[in-house]
């Protein structure tokens, strides 16, 4: 924070006005929401990252929309992501793979 501008101050007053930001409660599936809600605010810019948190995890518990940017057509976020169309062109044996299937290691 303190490279985006933010004074010690800022940073201890926010603490102290937000303690739950700060301290790990409930559940150990709740603490995990807890970092990974927390975790997705810093991560503001890097998607890539961000997505496959919520992949894994599936945090932050967001809605679904059905016409956002991303979506595979039935208004739920992809497991996996896709290539290019290059890729698949110039790959004759290529299978599409549908996006709403999760890939082979991600057994969560």
């Amino acid at each position: 924070m303190l490279d985006a501008g933010v004074t010690p101050a800022e940073i201890s007053a926010y603490f102290a006005a937000n303690p739950t930001v700060v301290t790990l409660s409930g559940s150990t599936e709740q603490q995990v929401a807890q970092i990974i809600n927390q975790k997705y605010i810093a991560q503001t810019g890097n998607t890539l990252e961000t997505w496959n948190d919520w992949r894994r995890t599936g945090y932050p518990n967001l809605p679904e929309h059905l016409n956002a940017q991303g979506t595979n057509g039935s208004g739920t976020r992809p497991l996996r992501a896709q290539y290019i169309d290059q890729e698949v062109a110039r790959n004759p044996n290529f299978v599409v793979q549908d996006p709403n299937v999760p890939v082979w290691w991600d057994v969560n």
